[in-house]
């Protein structure tokens, strides 16, 4: 399964950043000197011409493609441009029963797999326009060097039609197996910060918090609480590991409903949460010690009650490196709040004042 999904990201990623982007200019770039250098053979005229200069601009969007930012969308708006430029070069000039009708009518798929389905059917029904309007004026009347037939002329239309029904129908399986990717590798990581009883953040998850959420990035006046359930192995051992389980996710939805914090299951029934000591005030973690213990458990026949104990330390000059230090003060202060009769917060600057 694991195989599967990294085999699904490189996929993803291949068709939706400058990778494809390269390798789409490459590729066109090839092809049109290959066709410019059959057409100087065979002396087409201007048709080398277009040819040759489609090549060209190619090889200028495989550079700007090389850049991130505002120069890849430069490449592909000039993209769509010279796919117009050939689309009409190919229909003035082209042999309609050679491999310029093919070219023709691929040029669709080429414009949905490239640009997605939204714009890449906007570009063919310029394409479209183009072609009808080329087609059904009477001959002499426009740049056309060749006469085509009645039929041809039905039929080509409809050809063209057809290819962009098939492009939009395989860049919508292609779209649909991208977004499962995505969703599936979304889930995955969820997974990996996520304590998957409580869903709220591991170990692993708060540190990734800590680093990227805007609210604590820079802020120096941080704080840690640690709350651990009272008497949590008796609750395992008197009502069963079920009613231990749902003791922990009560208990986890009593803190995201009255903290405004970061909080992670540090392991068994200990939660720790790491808050911004200016928003969160010694009252708050009163109000989730009063809610805890007023709530009570039903396992089966047997209802109980259960109270948890907290240690919190503040810091200053917060410095997301040294956060194993405040969880061991946090710690040090839950450790005397254990022993002096539980069902209390304790403040680590308390028990300095008191030594």
């Amino acid at each position: 399964m694991i195989k599967k999904i990294v085999q699904n990201k490189i996929i993803s990623d291949i068709s939706n950043n400058k990778v494809f982007s390269i390798v789409t200019y490459t590729v066109l770039f090839t092809v049109s000197l290959v066709m410019t250098v059959l057409n100087i053979i065979t002396s087409k005229g201007f048709l080398t011409v277009a040819t040759g200069v489609f090549a060209l601009l190619c090889a200028v969007n495989v550079l700007l493609a090389l850049k991130d930012g505002i120069t890849t969308s430069i490449a592909k708006f000039l993209f769509a441009v010279e796919v117009l430029c050939l689309f009409t070069f190919f229909l003035v000039s082209g042999n309609p029963d050679g491999f310029s009708a093919i070219w023709i009518c691929m040029l669709p798929s080429i414009g949905m797999t490239f640009f997605n389905r939204r714009r890449g059917t906007l570009l063919c029904i310029a394409m479209l326009f183009i072609l009808i309007f080329f087609l059904w004026l009477p001959y002499g009347q426009t740049l056309l060097m060749y006469d085509y037939t009645s039929t041809f002329k039905m039929r080509f239309p409809v050809l063209f039609v057809a290819f962009h029904i098939l492009a939009f129908f395989l860049e919508t399986l292609r779209h649909n197996a991208y977004e499962e990717t995505k969703r599936i590798q979304e889930h995955y990581k969820e997974l990996s910060i996520r304590d998957q009883l409580t869903r709220v953040f591991n170990r692993q998850g708060m540190y990734s918090a800590l680093e990227k959420d805007e609210r604590y990035i820079g802020v120096k006046n941080m704080g840690v609480a640690i709350f651990d359930i009272d008497n949590f192995k008796s609750i395992n051992d008197k009502y069963g590991h079920n009613a231990g389980d749902i003791v922990l996710v009560k208990f986890a939805e009593i803190l995201k409903l009255n903290l405004n914090a970061i909080i992670c299951r540090w392991g068994g029934e200990e939660f720790v949460v790491v808050f911004c000591s200016d928003t969160i005030k010694q009252s708050d973690f009163n109000n989730v010690i009063k809610s805890f213990e007023n709530h009570e458990f039903i396992s089966g026949e047997n209802r109980f009650n259960v109270t948890a104990s907290v240690g919190v330390y503040t810091e200053s000059g917060f410095d997301i490196s040294k956060i194993e230090n405040l969880v061991s003060n946090a710690d040090e202060a839950l450790y005397h709040a254990k022993n002096t009769g539980k069902n209390k917060v304790v403040y680590y600057s308390d028990l300095n004042k008191k030594s």
